[in-house]
Parts: C-alpha cells; sequence; structure tokens
C-alpha cells in the first residue's frame, strides 16, 4: 500500500515569500502632495547623482520639480512597482517649459511640425537606481515615444555623455524608434564643454 499522496494549499506554497508586485505604467497630469513627494524622492536618487559626472546641471530645485509636477500641461509617464513609483518620465509640447533650450530653435528645425503643434520636448527618464535594467527603461521609453508618434510628431530630447558612454542610452532609444514605422533618430545640435588648464602667466 503506497503513501498518501501530501495535500496542500496554493497559499502554503507562498507563505513566508514577498511576492514582487506588479509592474504598471500609467499617464498622469498632476501631482500633489504625498505622490508629488515620492516622486521627487525618485527624481533626486536617480539624478542628484549625474551633477558629479555631467558639466550641464541636471538637478532642478525641488520647488522647480514639483511645480513641473503639478503642471498639467506635462505629461508624467510613470512605472510603478506596486503602489511605489520606480520609474518617471515628463514630455510637454509646450517648448517654453524648458528653459534651458531654444523653442526658436526647434521651430526652425521641424517648421511643418511646429505648425501642427507636433514638438514634443522629453524633459526627463529616470528608473529607481535599485530597478535599473533594460526592462523598466525601455518600457517607459516606448510608452514615451508613443506619444509624439500618434499625432506623427517629433520628439527632442538629450542625453550627457556619461549615460551615453556607460549606459548606451542613446543606442536603446535609438533601436526602440526603428520599432515604430518609418521613424529615425538622428543628433540635431552638440555642445562641447572644454577646459583650458593654464599653468601660468604670459612672459
Amino acid at each position: 500500500m503506497g503513501l498518501a499522496a501530501p495535500t496542500f494549499q496554493v497559499s502554503d506554497l507562498v507563505a513566508g515569500h514577498e511576492i514582487e508586485p506588479a509592474f504598471t505604467v500609467t499617464h498622469e497630469h498632476v501631482f500633489k502632495g504625498d505622490e508629488a513627494e515620492s516622486l521627487w524622492d525618485l527624481y533626486e536618487s536617480a539624478i542628484g547623482p549625474l551633477d558629479e559626472v555631467a558639466a550641464l546641471r541636471h538637478l532642478d530645485a525641488k520647488e522647480v520639480v514639483m511645480g513641473a509636477f503639478a503642471d498639467s500641461r506635462i505629461t508624467k509617464v510613470v512605472g510603478w512597482a506596486g503602489n511605489e513609483p520606480i520609474a518617471l518620465s515628463m514630455i510637454t509640447k509646450h517648448l517654453e517649459l524648458v528653459p534651458e533650450t531654444s523653442p526658436a530653435f526647434f521651430r526652425n528645425r521641424f517648421p511643418e511640425r511646429a505648425e501642427d503643434d507636433t514638438i514634443f520636448y522629453g524633459m526627463a527618464v529616470l528608473v529607481k537606481p535599485t530597478q535599473r535594467g533594460m526592462s523598466m527603461f525601455s518600457r517607459i521609453c516606448i510608452e514615451v515615444l508613443s506619444i509624439p508618434a500618434k499625432v506623427g510628431g517629433v520628439m527632442v530630447f538629450d542625453t550627457c555623455k556619461f549615460n551615453r558612454d556607460n549606459f548606451a542610452a542613446d543606442e536603446i532609444i535609438g533601436h526602440i524608434v526603428s520599432t515604430f514605422p518609418k521613424s529615425t533618430l538622428s543628433v540635431i545640435d552638440q555642445q562641447t564643454w572644454f577646459a583650458a588648464e593654464m599653468s601660468g602667466p604670459l612672459n
């Protein structure tokens, strides 16, 4: 006579094991209060370190960022692990909201899209340091690129040399862009930082 087969419930198998939260992505327009504070914590942890490795200042003052979170003219694409924000991108077609750039340059470069009001600026793409990887970054990029793609528009963005050299950010984004029909990625401008190290005055 054989031994009786053990009986168990599925709940017994997962008891004592932490269940990974499901990843979701949402499109939002306004964040205030505790949700905005959570996004600020994410922003600061992901962007702050770049100020030590990139010449262009990346980390904006908290009041500036919180203002962007509350501005409905800026679309926020957020990646969530359960209720925790772990990835964020911000995109807008209100070019004057990006003070470090020249809206006139983009409108001159893309006159037809300027007329149609389909020039978008990708203001940020960031992922929580402990969650960085191809999956979440790519998923957020796909969501963001889908916004101008739906109206046949153009998305302009910048990335620092550190992110290109260490994370191949431009290559990853270029690959994603190429998956959209008849879409391409190109460099439209560059700014190079020089250092003249002077050892002494002229004789």
